[in-house]
């Protein structure tokens, strides 16, 4: 993937994943493509389907949880605000907004 289409891919997970914890995952997908600054067509094209994006978003906050969780873990011993650290990045990820978006009924498959 080209570095411009890959920058606007993160971007447009970035920010998706914010309204969705703001506003809910079923924030439309006007919405997502405008703060994005992308066009409507662009954002289709990264992700054919809300789902494929609400998978996307899980999908990348669970790995950015795991490299969060496996840099306190080797740090623990040698760095002592390592725990602390760890959890600032998870406050950081607002997961209490996430799993609340995604749980909502519409999304469920």
């Amino acid at each position: 993937m080209r570095t411009d289409a890959l920058q606007r891919r993160e971007t447009i997970l970035r920010t998706a994943r914010e309204l969705f914890a703001q506003y809910g995952a079923n924030v439309a997908m006007d919405t997502i493509a405008e703060r994005s600054n992308v066009g409507i067509g662009t954002l289709y094209r990264n992700f054919a389907a809300r789902p494929e994006l609400v998978e996307e978003v899980t999908v990348t906050t669970l790995q950015e949880i795991l490299d969060a969780a496996h840099l306190a873990r080797e740090n623990l011993a040698q760095e002592p605000r390592a725990w602390s650290k760890f959890l600032e990045q998870l406050v950081r990820l607002d997961l209490g907004a996430l799993s609340e978006a995604f749980g909502e009924p519409c999304l469920r498959l």
